[in-house]
């Protein structure tokens, strides 16, 4: 049963990945989808940050649909954010991953895995900034995902360590595509 969620999860996420690439406001449904279960299998396998990473995924989802759907379809990815305010969000992260690691410290629970955490911040940055078709979104992807394959891969999740190599990669794919998207 698992395997099969696992795998329905990463077809939902190729058709979102497709999607979202050409800013089809669609994807954002397959996203959700696809969230919802990896939700259920990391909740599971006890990665609690993975886990609250998709349900604010689905949160973000619906948020990016909404969004989406607001603007004309014809709006193109944009370079707007400036090395300072990334610079800001990136510290940000470090505070905020900080703050939960000490009370998971403090409170001695074991069962976290700090990477998996500190790297669900990075990838909720990384979303709010897709959502605002920012291009730099995808330089936050590139490395969240290619460190996320490492983490499943170890982990025993070859499906989703498979995915999370996929997507870091796919990632640069888009990353070049919406740059060019940007110039025309």
């Amino acid at each position: 049963m698992m395997l099969t969620i696992e795998i329905v999860s990463v077809l939902l996420t190729f058709v979102y990945l497709y999607l979202i690439s050409n800013l089809n406001r669609m994807a954002w449904l397959f996203g959700i989808a696809a969230s919802i279960l990896m939700a259920y299998i990391f909740y599971v396998k006890n990665f609690y940050g993975s886990f609250f990473l998709n349900i604010v995924y689905v949160m973000q989802g619906i948020m990016g649909f909404i969004v989406w759907g607001k603007e004309k379809s014809t709006h193109l990815p944009q370079n707007k954010i400036s090395l300072t305010s990334h610079v800001y969000l990136i510290f940000s992260v470090v505070l905020v991953f900080g703050g939960i690691n000490q009370i998971f410290i403090h409170y001695n629970y074991s069962e976290f895995n700090s990477y998996d955490i500190f790297l669900a911040l990075v990838c909720i940055v990384a979303t709010f900034l897709e959502i605002k078709k920012e291009i730099s979104s995808w330089v936050y992807w590139i490395i969240a995902n290619l460190a996320y394959s490492f983490i499943y891969f170890t982990n025993n999740l070859y499906y989703y360590a498979f995915l999370s190599l996929f997507l870091g990669f796919y990632s640069i794919i888009i990353f070049i595509y919406w740059k060019k998207r940007m110039k025309v």
